[in-house]
């Protein structure tokens, strides 16, 4: 069976302390008037002024580092130095570089590329030494020939 609220079960006033029974629309809308009234107040009295703080001053803090290439187990030494004004912080690292690793396999070989362009013909070089005189070779006779002879070869 549905629970059933009656109009005579709701609460019209704000004295009520009933659990187990709701409050009108009309309570709802004073409760609610209340309450933003308080939130929009002028607040509450000012509170006693807190303990002095320090001077306000911001530190100037200065950080300085150093690397070493020695090899081993990576150090860091870390030094502080100056003021409590002025803080110095210098970082000393060393042993930071590894030892030398194996070489790795090769890698696979890559296609051929494309042909380039053929080049400009270049310019002639420098002449060379006159050469030694050569050898006259073997001289061999030559029978005369008519002048008529040389009309028919000339042709």
């Amino acid at each position: 069976m549905a629970d059933i609220l009656f109009k005579r079960d709701l609460v019209d006033n704000l004295d009520s302390n009933k659990a187990d029974q709701p409050l009108s629309a009309r309570q709802g809308k004073l409760l609610k008037r209340l309450i933003d009234a308080k939130g929009s107040g002028s607040g509450g009295e000012k509170g006693d002024p807190g303990p002095a703080g320090k001077d306000g001053v911001t530190p100037v803090i200065s950080v300085s580092a150093t690397v070493d290439s020695n090899v081993g187990t990576p150090t860091v030494k870390v030094t502080k130095s100056g003021t409590a004004e002025a803080p110095t912080f210098a970082l000393a690292f060393a042993n930071i570089k590894g030892e030398k690793g194996d070489k790795g396999d090769p890698g696979a070989k890559g296609e051929k590329g494309e042909q380039g362009a053929k080049g400009e013909k270049g310019d002639p070089g420098a002449k060379g030494e006159k050469g030694d005189k050569g050898d006259p070779g073997e001289v061999i006779g030559v029978d005369a020939i008519e002048s008529t002879e040389i009309d028919e070869i000339c042709v």
